[in-house]
Protein backbone atom coordinates (compact mmCIF):
# COMPACT_ATOMS: atom_id res chain seq x y z
CA UNK A 1 0.00 0.00 0.00
CA UNK A 2 3.21 2.58 0.61
CA UNK A 3 4.46 2.11 -2.66
CA UNK A 4 1.20 3.31 -4.37
CA UNK A 5 1.03 6.41 -2.56
CA UNK A 6 1.97 9.80 -4.39
CA UNK A 7 5.21 11.72 -3.34
CA UNK A 8 4.64 14.62 -1.34
CA UNK A 9 6.12 17.62 -2.06
CA UNK A 10 6.23 19.08 0.98
CA UNK A 11 7.80 17.51 4.37
CA UNK A 12 7.56 18.84 7.77
CA UNK A 13 5.85 22.04 6.15
CA UNK A 14 8.63 23.11 4.02
CA UNK A 15 8.90 22.62 -0.11
CA UNK A 16 11.34 20.04 -2.00
CA UNK A 17 14.27 22.14 -3.32
CA UNK A 18 13.68 20.84 -6.51
CA UNK A 19 10.19 22.14 -7.13
CA UNK A 20 11.77 26.00 -5.71
CA UNK A 21 14.48 25.09 -7.98
CA UNK A 22 11.74 24.62 -10.81
CA UNK A 23 10.00 27.97 -9.31
CA UNK A 24 12.94 29.96 -9.24
CA UNK A 25 13.67 28.59 -13.23
CA UNK A 26 11.09 29.57 -14.24
CA UNK A 27 11.14 33.14 -12.38
CA UNK A 28 14.53 33.91 -14.14
CA UNK A 29 12.99 32.77 -17.60
CA UNK A 30 10.14 34.95 -17.35
CA UNK A 31 12.24 38.02 -15.95
CA UNK A 32 14.73 37.02 -19.45
CA UNK A 33 11.44 37.43 -21.57
CA UNK A 34 10.53 40.54 -20.40
CA UNK A 35 13.86 42.36 -20.24
CA UNK A 36 12.63 44.82 -23.42
CA UNK A 37 9.05 45.25 -22.31
CA UNK A 38 10.59 46.32 -18.30
CA UNK A 39 13.32 48.73 -20.60
CA UNK A 40 10.55 50.31 -22.46
CA UNK A 41 8.57 50.66 -19.50
CA UNK A 42 11.33 52.35 -17.84
CA UNK A 43 12.34 54.45 -20.87
CA UNK A 44 8.89 55.91 -21.16
CA UNK A 45 9.00 56.96 -17.40
CA UNK A 46 12.22 58.65 -18.16
CA UNK A 47 10.82 60.16 -21.41
CA UNK A 48 7.73 61.66 -18.95
CA UNK A 49 10.56 63.06 -16.13
CA UNK A 50 12.42 64.54 -19.24
CA UNK A 51 9.00 66.32 -20.86
CA UNK A 52 8.77 67.98 -17.24
CA UNK A 53 12.45 68.78 -16.90
CA UNK A 54 13.35 66.69 -14.14
CA UNK A 55 16.69 65.54 -15.93
CA UNK A 56 17.71 63.81 -11.75
CA UNK A 57 14.44 61.30 -12.09
CA UNK A 58 14.77 61.04 -16.41
CA UNK A 59 18.45 59.85 -15.51
CA UNK A 60 17.27 56.98 -12.67
CA UNK A 61 14.99 55.87 -15.15
CA UNK A 62 17.35 55.92 -17.63
CA UNK A 63 19.41 53.78 -15.79
CA UNK A 64 17.30 51.70 -14.87
CA UNK A 65 16.52 50.95 -18.41
CA UNK A 66 19.94 50.50 -19.08
CA UNK A 67 19.91 47.59 -16.01
CA UNK A 68 17.87 46.04 -17.50
CA UNK A 69 18.47 46.05 -21.11
CA UNK A 70 21.68 47.19 -22.09
CA UNK A 71 21.34 47.43 -25.55
CA UNK A 72 18.70 50.14 -25.82
CA UNK A 73 20.16 52.74 -28.31
CA UNK A 74 17.43 55.35 -27.35
CA UNK A 75 17.72 54.77 -23.63
CA UNK A 76 22.06 56.33 -24.76
CA UNK A 77 20.89 58.83 -26.39
CA UNK A 78 18.71 60.38 -24.26
CA UNK A 79 21.03 60.37 -21.28
CA UNK A 80 23.73 62.07 -23.48
CA UNK A 81 20.96 64.88 -24.31
CA UNK A 82 20.48 65.28 -20.70
CA UNK A 83 24.21 65.66 -19.50
CA UNK A 84 25.28 67.85 -22.95
CA UNK A 85 21.55 69.81 -21.50
CA UNK A 86 23.70 69.90 -17.61
CA UNK A 87 26.80 70.92 -19.04
CA UNK A 88 28.57 67.10 -18.14
CA UNK A 89 30.38 67.45 -21.34
CA UNK A 90 32.27 63.89 -20.64
CA UNK A 91 29.47 62.24 -19.84
CA UNK A 92 27.30 63.36 -22.97
CA UNK A 93 30.30 61.84 -24.91
CA UNK A 94 30.74 58.18 -22.95
CA UNK A 95 26.77 57.77 -23.59
CA UNK A 96 27.32 58.63 -27.03
CA UNK A 97 30.76 56.47 -27.52
CA UNK A 98 28.40 53.76 -26.47
CA UNK A 99 25.34 53.99 -29.16
CA UNK A 100 28.21 53.57 -31.50
CA UNK A 101 29.80 50.79 -29.73
CA UNK A 102 26.79 48.94 -29.49
CA UNK A 103 25.67 49.34 -33.50
CA UNK A 104 28.49 51.05 -35.36
CA UNK A 105 26.43 50.92 -38.35
CA UNK A 106 23.70 53.22 -37.05
CA UNK A 107 24.11 56.45 -38.19
CA UNK A 108 22.06 58.36 -35.33
CA UNK A 109 25.63 58.16 -32.43
CA UNK A 110 27.82 59.55 -35.47
CA UNK A 111 25.27 62.36 -35.75
CA UNK A 112 24.52 62.84 -32.46
CA UNK A 113 28.74 63.34 -31.76
CA UNK A 114 28.95 65.44 -34.93
CA UNK A 115 25.75 67.51 -33.58
CA UNK A 116 27.31 67.76 -30.04
CA UNK A 117 30.81 69.13 -31.62
CA UNK A 118 29.08 71.69 -33.79
CA UNK A 119 26.85 73.14 -31.37
CA UNK A 120 28.46 72.60 -27.86
CA UNK A 121 32.18 72.57 -28.31
CA UNK A 122 32.53 74.88 -32.03
CA UNK A 123 35.59 72.24 -32.87
CA UNK A 124 33.87 71.88 -36.68
CA UNK A 125 36.73 70.01 -38.10
CA UNK A 126 36.24 67.39 -35.10
CA UNK A 127 32.48 67.11 -36.81
CA UNK A 128 33.08 67.20 -40.06
CA UNK A 129 34.36 63.54 -39.18
CA UNK A 130 31.71 62.49 -37.35
CA UNK A 131 29.26 63.46 -39.96
CA UNK A 132 31.26 61.56 -42.85
CA UNK A 133 31.11 58.40 -39.97
CA UNK A 134 26.99 58.88 -40.28
CA UNK A 135 26.87 59.48 -44.43
CA UNK A 136 29.21 56.16 -44.59
CA UNK A 137 26.72 54.27 -42.60
CA UNK A 138 23.36 55.76 -44.34
CA UNK A 139 24.31 57.80 -47.79
CA UNK A 140 20.72 59.16 -47.76
CA UNK A 141 21.09 60.79 -44.09
CA UNK A 142 19.28 64.97 -44.81
CA UNK A 143 20.61 65.45 -41.04
CA UNK A 144 24.22 64.43 -41.71
CA UNK A 145 24.39 66.24 -45.48
CA UNK A 146 22.88 69.18 -43.71
CA UNK A 147 25.26 69.69 -40.73
CA UNK A 148 28.56 68.31 -42.92
CA UNK A 149 27.76 71.28 -45.52
CA UNK A 150 27.65 73.76 -41.98
CA UNK A 151 30.40 72.67 -40.77
CA UNK A 152 32.38 72.88 -43.82
CA UNK A 153 30.98 76.70 -44.47
CA UNK A 154 32.05 77.78 -41.46
CA UNK A 155 35.71 76.15 -41.65
CA UNK A 156 35.81 78.58 -45.16
CA UNK A 157 35.72 75.85 -47.00
CA UNK A 158 32.91 76.91 -49.29
CA UNK A 159 33.69 74.89 -52.24
CA UNK A 160 33.37 71.22 -50.22
CA UNK A 161 30.15 72.79 -48.76
CA UNK A 162 28.34 73.49 -51.98
CA UNK A 163 29.57 69.90 -53.17
CA UNK A 164 28.25 68.54 -50.02
CA UNK A 165 24.81 70.12 -51.19
CA UNK A 166 25.42 69.00 -54.62
CA UNK A 167 25.67 65.01 -53.56
CA UNK A 168 22.66 65.90 -51.05
CA UNK A 169 20.50 67.04 -54.44
CA UNK A 170 22.04 63.98 -55.86
CA UNK A 171 20.21 61.72 -53.09
CA UNK A 172 16.70 64.01 -52.26
CA UNK A 173 16.17 65.56 -55.92
CA UNK A 174 12.45 66.54 -55.13
CA UNK A 175 13.36 68.63 -52.13
CA UNK A 176 13.55 72.42 -52.91
CA UNK A 177 15.13 73.48 -49.62
CA UNK A 178 18.53 72.27 -50.93
CA UNK A 179 18.46 74.44 -54.15
CA UNK A 180 17.52 77.50 -51.48
CA UNK A 181 20.67 76.21 -49.57
CA UNK A 182 22.92 75.86 -52.82
CA UNK A 183 21.44 79.62 -53.96
CA UNK A 184 22.30 81.58 -50.72
CA UNK A 185 26.02 79.74 -50.36
CA UNK A 186 26.41 80.83 -53.84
Amino acid sequence: MDSLRKPSYIKDGILDVRIRVLFLFLGITILFILRPWIARQNYNRAVVFLNIKDYNKSIFHLRKCLITFSRFLSAYERLGEIFEEKGNYKEAIANYEKMIKIDPTNPQGYLKMGIFYVVRIKDYAQAVKWFISALAQDKKNWQAYRWLAICYKNLGKKDLALYTYQEMKKNFPHDKRIDRLIEKLR
